[in-house]
């Protein structure tokens, strides 16, 4: 926060650098702050908005100057000709300081004419130190975070922030606790439910990244997990159970079974016994068109569609390489060898999206990409990202 007491203000425009200066020449607003804001060169330039509050100036004259309680209270002149200059301009202005704002972008500003002094015709005074504009950028680092459920104990939840650089991390849980340091926490939650977890990032002094997400703590029941129906079995017989594939599992009991890291193991049960089975399974694609078999749909792209291909930057969703440029390869897709792609001239400039799909908000994905250079055209750089 800044507080700041301003005193009289005067602004002049100087065509050139002289040895002595008439302050009445080219004066263009003149604020002596005698009881109002109100501008005294003659321009007319007054205030059209002030909450600030009089004060004594530096000689204790009373409702000479004005205080500034540096959250909300500012003075607002209107724009005129008069204080366009496009030469020089001098700013003369006393301010008593009584305290200095030092968060991001912390440049403490005194008299501000438009949004951003680099733009022609706009003028700052400010004051600050060497690193006040170090911070001002965003953070251009799109920190996220994973979660993995562990299905031994679908209670505890792993979590792993993804960040190339940090200097701490903090993480709530939306259960009521909290922590600060790793990484990749491990929290244990008391019931099932939707929880709210934030963790905030901070990268420097003046940089955060907060990331918000809704988990589920939870468990379906999917009686189609295990394949191998309810059967009997006789004494001393085995029998082995088959299941779905999963990206991860657990099994309980774990009795009699040959190997319980198996998602098919072997049971030699000499009694009756119920085995649970609790995976993470695959789920249905939440790409729509993923395999471009309705054609150009469901996607979008910074390349241009065309057909025939005759540059750089284009791209289309057909059958046959060659039949959209003569120069590719006469090939097809991985599948079938007769269904529809993607086909892609590489675009000349760097970082142009060639697909952009909508999925599910915070969900785990498992990407699969085929990709198969058709000929010598624009060489490409590829990257997948994912951001929810």
């Amino acid at each position: 926060m800044k507080q700041a007491l301003f005193l009289p203000l005067v602004i002049f425009f100087s065509p050139s650098l002289l040895a002595q200066v008439n302050l009445n020449q080219g004066l263009l607003a003149y604020y002596p702050y005698s009881g109002n804001a109100n501008e005294a060169s003659g321009n007319n330039n007054n205030a059209v908005f002030n909450n600030a509050t009089l004060a004594a100036d530096r000689f204790d004259n009373a409702n000479s100057a004005y205080s500034f309680n540096g959250i909300d209270n500012y003075i607002r002149i209107p724009n005129s000709a008069s204080l366009n200059s496009t030469n020089q301009i001098s700013l003369c202005v006393w301010v008593k300081v009584a305290g200095f704002y030092q968060g991001k972008c912390h440049g403490n500003n005194i008299l501000t004419k438009g949004d951003a002094d680099y733009l022609t015709g706009n003028y700052h005074l400010r004051f600050d130190d060497v690193n006040a504009y170090g911070g001002c950028l965003s953070c251009s680092l799109q920190s996220d975070f994973s979660i993995q459920q562990n299905p031994c104990d679908p209670l505890s939840i792993s979590f792993l922030a993804s960040s190339p650089s940090y200097n701490s991390v903090e993480w709530d849980f939306g259960d009521g606790n909290m922590i600060t340091g790793p990484l990749g926490p491990t929290h244990i939650y008391n019931s099932y439910g939707n929880y709210t977890v934030r963790m905030v990032l901070t990268h420097d002094a003046n940089c955060n990244d907060t990331v918000t997400k809704t988990i589920s703590v939870n468990i379906q029941n999917d009686n189609q997990l295990i394949l191998t129906q309810d059967t009997t079995i006789c004494f001393g017989a085995t029998k082995k159970i088959q299941t779905k594939p999963a990206l991860s599992f657990c099994w309980s009991p774990t009795s009699y079974l040959d190997d319980p890291n198996s998602p098919n193991p072997i049971t030699s049960t000499p009694q009756n016994i119920t085995y649970y089975y609790t995976a993470a399974a695959v789920g249905s694609n939440l790409i729509t068109n993923g395999d471009f078999s309705t054609g150009n749909a469901g996607f979008t792209s910074g390349y241009h569609y065309a057909n025939p291909n005759v540059t750089e930057g284009e791209y289309f969703v057909g059958t046959s390489p060659q039949a959209w440029n003569s120069a590719l390869s006469n090939c097809g897709d991985h599948t079938s060898g007769t269904g529809k792609m993607m086909l892609v001239n590489g675009s000349p400039v760097p970082d142009v999206t060639v697909v952009d799909r909508n999925g599910g908000d915070h969900t785990q994905y498992q990407l699969c990409v085929f990709n198969l250079d058709t000929g010598s055209l624009a060489p490409q750089s590829r990257t997948a990202s994912i951001f929810n």
